[in-house]
């Protein structure tokens, strides 16, 4: 290992984001001149172990989201199908609530008005469910990336690991070598 330089009465530290002289000007995130191979392999480990961190819980966030959609849809259709299974007829007509009628129309449903049939109830519900699929088959491919990631996660971390082992091995040797 290379013995590290002392500036003033600092210690030298190879994480420090300013220069020895403490000007944040030309910082870098660690000083390659004056760092041993493994540190700086460790370095740009835990700097790609952190990234992979973040894409894990950015994917988390956007399954979770898409699964609340498909939650949500789930929702309305069942309110539907409530409505629809009122009436015996599909000429029959029901009045449906301004609630109804505004979460069915923010949902891309084509409500001509308040008073609807059974058949238009059961086309709405439909239409929902297709939708819905969309979501469902948008939640599958964002599963797979999240697998991926965390792979890349894991193997991130199995790098990390066998460097450590590596680097204890290596001063073991030599410790072993002095006696």
């Amino acid at each position: 290992m290379s013995t590290p330089p002392v500036t003033g009465n600092q210690p030298y530290n190879p994480y420090e984001t300013t220069t020895p002289t403490g000007d944040p000007k030309n910082a870098s995130k660690f000083d390659d001149a004056n760092m041993d191979p493994f540190t700086r392999i460790m370095l740009l480990s835990e700097e790609r172990v952190a990234l992979l961190d973040e894409q894990v819980k950015s994917q988390s966030e956007r399954m979770q989201s898409i699964n609340s959609k498909i939650k949500d849809y789930g929702s309305t259709i069942s309110k539907v199908n409530t409505e629809a299974a009122k009436l015996e007829k599909d000429d029959s007509k029901v009045t449906l609530s301004d609630e109804m009628v505004t979460e069915l129309k923010a949902k891309g449903v084509d409500v001509p008005g308040k008073e609807v049939t059974k058949a238009q109830l059961n086309s709405f519900a439909e239409d929902l469910k297709q939708k819905r699929d969309g979501f469902n088959n948008d939640s599958q491919m964002e599963m797979i990336r999240l697998q991926g990631l965390i792979n890349k996660q894991q193997q991130a971390y199995q790098l990390m690991t066998n460097i450590q082992k590596k680097e204890h091995d290596t001063i073991m040797a030599t410790i072993n070598k002095i006696n």
